[in-house]
């Protein structure tokens, strides 16, 4: 039987289901029941079809949106709890078995009471390197290390696929580097953008004061790298330029991104951050970098340290003591994006550990959580979609004959990935152990960050997946 593509959402939303009865949060709202029949469709027929719906879904005061995904994701994470729990209950785990590293991720991240007493211990040391800084080649060095941590300040690097050459990875860097969300926070100024600055300065002030700062001197510091930050904002481009995908895909080589920024040693940083044998990067907007340039050169150290500090602090915050973390959540869900309150702590803690061992907890979901024949279910729809496709192909009167062998044979490269991976990730390399929640996440940054970085210099995988099963 072949099933059209409109029925495709509510199948695969069906075949989500889990096995575990109980459990299973999943279920579909008839869309007459959204409606508000008290409204006039020819006034307002969104709130005609919808206001019911939004009537009895308000949001969240732990969310800044809701809907159907939301809805579908919250019912995700209430079954990967079950799968965190079920590992952190178990202490007897095969080391480096997916139950001992989800177990201990997630059983770390809820011991608040060893969360409270060490986590500043794991990030001291990164904090002592940044404060130790004497000069560019120990810049660059810090610079590296937070790279590999996955802070990424100053600007972007990362391998993806080429987009003009679809075969090959390629380098890719981008303007970043800032602590507010894009460049207009900082340079408009309308009253709620001024607010929002004036709330940045005192936020980065109290991390730094809880950092052990002195609080004159750390108004000081937050008040300086805000106005660091504005002048990388005042040479980023705006959210339209950056749409132009042509203009911000510069190939260079290595030396030519040495020539446009000489303070970077780019041989030395490429090494430092796993990419061996870099020979080439497509730079975004090479005008952001030659701003880089001359910031090296006349930025004192002391605001590069404060700067790099805050970078950190702003990154691993969610992950260290009460006061780090409520700070983190008052500044930048409640002033940033108006959530009213922190959601329950397995939530964030489950969301983390998914992030952190998708693949992991992917495993586990799909044997506990999927029938028996789902993927075999979902390949036999993703075949029939394509068998749909290709009759509608070969029917169109507008394409001609030789037009219809080429969109056939695109229709025969596509690669469905459907329900999870035929071959699963390998998490051996990644350390995981119930002493510190912090150092889990640290490890688990580092270990994404070397994946990807491995990439260069290979043939584009085609059969990797860039979501969970739970997902």
């Amino acid at each position: 039987m072949k099933i059209p593509y409109h029925l495709l959402i509510i199948v695969l939303f069906l075949n989500a289901c889990t096995s575990k009865e109980s459990s299973n949060p999943y279920t579909l709202d008839p869309l007459p029941g959204n409606m508000d029949t008290t409204m006039t469709p020819s006034e307002n027929f969104f709130l005609y079809a919808n206001n019911t719906w939004f009537k009895n879904h308000p949001i969240p005061s732990s969310k800044s949106s809701n809907g159907i995904f939301q809805m579908v994701n919250d019912s995700v994470n209430k079954a990967v709890r079950a799968i965190c729990e079920q590992s952190a209950a178990n202490t007897t785990a095969t080391k480096g078995s997916a139950e001992q590293k989800i177990g201990d991720f997630y059983a770390s991240g809820m011991d608040t009471l060893a969360i409270e007493k060490n986590s500043l211990a794991d990030i001291i040391p990164v904090l002592d390197r940044i404060n130790a800084i004497t000069d560019n080649k120990a810049l660059m060095d810090v610079m590296a290390e937070l790279t590999l941590l996955d802070v990424a300040p100053l600007f972007s690097i990362y391998v993806s696929m080429d987009d003009k050459i679809s075969s090959k990875y390629a380098v890719f860097l981008n303007q970043g580097g800032l602590g507010l969300p894009e460049r207009d926070y900082y340079l408009l100024n309308d009253a709620d953008n001024q607010s929002i600055r004036k709330a940045y300065i005192e936020h980065n002030k109290k991390m730094l004061v809880l950092l052990g700062v002195e609080e004159q001197l750390a108004e000081k510091q937050s008040s300086a790298v805000l106005e660091f930050e504005t002048g990388l904002a005042k040479s980023s481009r705006t959210l339209e330029q950056l749409r132009d995908v042509y203009a911000n895909y510069n190939k260079k080589s290595l030396s030519e991104l040495q020539t446009l920024t000489p303070s970077i040693d780019w041989s030395i940083y490429s090494k430092a951050i796993g990419l061996n044998n870099m020979d080439s990067a497509i730079v975004g907007q090479p005008e952001f970098f030659k701003h880089i340039n001359t910031l090296i050169g006349k930025t004192s150290l002391d605001i590069w340290k404060s700067y790099l500090t805050l970078q950190f602090i702003n990154s691993y915050a969610p992950y260290l003591s009460h006061s780090f973390e409520q700070q983190h959540f008052s500044f930048y869900e409640q002033t940033l994006s108006g959530v009213q309150e922190q959601k329950p702590r397995w939530e964030r803690v489950v969301e983390q550990t998914n992030l952190s061992l998708g693949e992991q907890i992917g495993q586990i979901y799909v044997r506990d959580y999927l029938p028996a024949g789902t993927k075999e279910k979902m390949i036999e729809i993703g075949k029939n979609i394509s068998a749909v496709y290709r009759e509608h192909i070969t029917k169109l009167d507008w394409m001609s004959d030789s037009t219809k062998q080429k969109a056939l044979a695109k229709l025969d490269k596509v690669n469905m990935k459907l329900g999870w991976p035929d071959k699963w990730r390998d998490y051996a390399a990644l350390s995981v152990a119930r002493a510190s929640y912090v150092k889990n996440v640290m490890n688990a940054n580092v270990f994404e960050v070397n994946y990807m970085m491995s990439k260069y210099g290979k043939p584009v995988d085609r059969t990797e997946w860039h979501m969970t099963p739970q997902t």
